[in-house]
């Protein structure tokens, strides 16, 4: 009889290691080590941006003032925000509600990954299963950097352990699969998938029925919510990312960003493969074990990949199939002897690459700009120093990094000139086709450089632009050059913030 060693441990390293990522990359501080602000990625903060316009009655726009935009994807997630916004809690402190609530999710999902190995295989699966999940980075720190996956993980685990566990969804169920739809429309593919597989097991409708119709009811509601307000059925995000990019050269990326994300994380898939090829997962179980990685692999090349391609996070749709796939690597690894199982945990954790590398390379603390390199890897954007740059309110600013600086700095007139918040970039601007990474054609979301509105716009308003360094030729097809070569006529660069308008500079 195998002892049956509960998940606490697990739990607590994959606590501490999120208390650890918090404290050094989730703070700003000044070079003297002293408090700024919390911080939460730049994604996120342009959320916590519309959460804040909700809660002081502005509408659901980028800042107060701003045109009609629906520059986010995590409707709920957003509305979570505006709550703790209704506080009136200092700007400084109201990121700290969003990333604790990463504490709650992560337990979520730890509980139900060594609930659903115990009940499926053995206790000691389960608690193999949590500790790859506790160390497995991808699975912990996406539920502290602000955005909506951390707590989809944690209902995808939710909703395999009902459907494995229960013999027809209940209320809760029900709940959590219409606030998954709700927080990202994109986790309908998970709630079809999971409820498909419970009708199959239970040779009735019934499951995907109730998971399903009301997971398709509130999608509608939001979809028709979204029409009336912003006059579009999907979010600027889509016409961004997917729409306006070809569909060859869409599906092109999304291959390649399939196989690099799978290269990067490459022991957790054999491992995974190979339990569910020799059949150590149940026969009745194949079809949800392979279905949810497969349906979020086949998402991930229609949307053309992400841009979330770095090795201690991998990509928001592929990061829902990891909690069934710790599940199916620990079945594999449980037959191995102590050391084996010690090896194969630590594969896992580092990936292919040695992801915990890029941490201890870094320096530790995020620190104002021009004042520290800052060591944020996560688009955990500073905020530029509007401030100092001596630029009057009313100012017109153009942002890359469009949350944190927006939130940090209020007076100012905000423009996005990738797009995301802005619908003239997305859908006319030129296409720039650049990437950083070897195995992807494109940076998904960062299709388009509005260089020749913001060139435009600066004959009459305006006066500061965050592109950082100089204009010149990047790997990758970029239709903005022509445009980029023009813009030291009217604007000087002022390291390491960006560029400000000559007329400004000489004043």
């Amino acid at each position: 009889m195998v002892r049956d060693k509960g998940y606490t441990l697990p739990l607590i390293i994959s606590y501490a290691l999120g208390a650890w990522f918090i404290y050094y990359f989730l703070i700003e501080r000044t070079p003297q080590g002293e408090f700024v602000r919390f911080l939460l990625t730049d994604d996120a903060m342009i959320s916590m941006n519309y959460a804040r316009s909700v809660a002081e009655g502005c509408g659901w726009v980028w800042y107060c003032g701003a045109e009609k935009v629906e520059g986010f994807t995590n409707f709920l997630w957003v509305l979570y925000m505006s709550l703790w916004h209704k506080l009136a809690i200092p700007p400084n402190f109201t990121s700290l509600p969003i990333i604790l609530t990463g504490f709650l999710t992560l337990w979520l999902q730890l509980h139900a990954i060594y609930t659903l190995g115990k009940k499926i295989f053995s206790p000691e699966v389960g608690y193999l299963a949590a500790l790859i999940a506790a160390t497995f980075l991808p699975l912990v720190l996406w539920h502290f950097i602000g955005l909506e996956t951390g707590l989809l993980m944690g209902l995808t685990a939710y909703l395999t352990l009902r459907a494995v566990q229960a013999r027809m969804p209940h209320f809760t169920d029900m709940l959590a699969a219409i606030v998954g739809v709700l927080a990202r429309m994109d986790f309908l593919l998970i709630v079809g998938t999971i409820g498909g597989f419970w009708s199959y097991a239970q040779r009735s409708y019934v499951p995907l029925l109730r998971l399903g119709l009301p997971s398709i009811a509130a999608l509608t509601g939001l979809m028709t919510w979204r029409l009336h307000y912003y006059g579009r059925w999907l979010p600027n995000t889509y016409y961004l990312k997917v729409d306006s990019v070809p569909l060859s050269l869409r599906l092109l990326n999304g291959v390649l960003t399939a196989a690099g994300s799978i290269l990067t994380n490459l022991p957790l898939w054999l491992l995974a493969g190979w339990s569910l090829w020799r059949k150590k997962v149940p026969s009745s179980l194949t079809i949800l074990f392979g279905g949810v990685p497969g349906i979020m692999l086949a998402y991930l090349i229609y949307a053309g990949g992400d841009d979330w391609e770095i090795a201690p996070l991998t990509n928001r749709f592929l990061g829902l199939a990891y909690p069934l796939l710790v599940i199916a690597a620990a079945a594999t690894i449980a037959a191995f002897s102590r050391l084996w199982q010690g090896l194969a945990l630590i594969a896992i954790a580092l990936g292919v690459g040695n992801r915990w590398s890029i941490f201890t390379t870094l320096s530790p603390y995020a620190c104002p700009l021009g004042q520290k390199t800052v060591s944020n890897i996560f688009s955990v954007f500073v905020p530029y120093p509007l401030d100092s740059l001596g630029l009057p309110p009313g100012s017109h600013i153009w942002l890359g990094p469009a949350g944190t600086t927006p939130y940090f700095y209020r007076g100012y007139v905000y423009r996005d000139y990738l797009g995301k918040c802005d619908s003239g970039v997305a859908r006319s601007s030129p296409a720039c086709y650049i990437t950083m990474r070897f195995y992807q054609w494109y940076a998904p979301g960062h299709t388009r450089l509005g260089i020749d509105k913001v060139l435009r716009d600066s004959l009459a308003k305006a006066v500061f632009i965050s592109f950082k360094g100089h204009p010149g030729r990047r790997r990758g097809f970029c239709e903005a050059e022509p445009y980029l070569s023009l813009l030291p006529q009217y604007f000087v660069y002022r390291a390491p913030y960006g560029w400000l308008r000559r007329q400004l500079s000489n004043e």
